[in-house]
């Protein structure tokens, strides 16, 4: 991610420790979006909830037996 300030990287995947392309989603901050104060806390709240809200569903999928068995959540600060 070009100019990323932080990304959580959401994974899942049938086979633990190889995940699922198509489960795998980022969720970024640019350097851009983070001016501190207010205004960048509230962008990085709100990426935040969305890549816990994207895992929280993946977690679903894991107890309707689908293609997933395990949720990830990977917080990288740049």
């Amino acid at each position: 991610m070009t100019g990323a300030r932080c990304v959580w990287e959401v994974t899942g995947g049938l086979i633990p420790g190889e995940p699922a392309h198509e489960y795998t989603r980022r969720f970024g901050l640019t350097s851009e979006q983070w001016q501190g104060g207010r205004a960048g806390l509230e962008q990085f709240l709100k990426f935040e909830a969305e890549a816990a809200a994207y895992a929280r569903h993946l977690q679903i999928l894991c107890t309707v037996g689908r293609a997933v068995k395990w949720t990830r959540i990977d917080f990288r600060w740049y």
